[in-house]
């Protein structure tokens, strides 16, 4: 059995995503900009799954920093 680092469930190898050390629940949610942290919504620009470190909320829609960024929405001070 193989612990994941993100929700602490015990898991076996095949249920186990060893490039993240991650489980495959975890890893099909992760943050697709840091690969760190929980999604919490999708990029309404790229369709990306991101975290809320590594997003901005708009009104009712939510960017990914790299979209945010191109479309002028955040200042490069924001880091990933």
């Amino acid at each position: 059995m193989i612990r994941c680092r993100v929700c602490g469930r015990y898991v076996c190898s095949d249920d186990f995503d060893h490039s993240i050390n991650a489980c495959k629940a975890c890893s099909a949610t992760l943050c697709q900009v840091c690969r760190e942290r929980l999604a919490i919504g999708h990029c309404a620009r790229c369709g990306r799954l991101v975290c809320r470190r590594d997003s901005v909320r708009v009104g009712l829609s939510r960017y990914c920093i790299d979209c945010a960024r191109e479309l002028g929405l955040v200042s490069e001070v924001k880091n990933k």
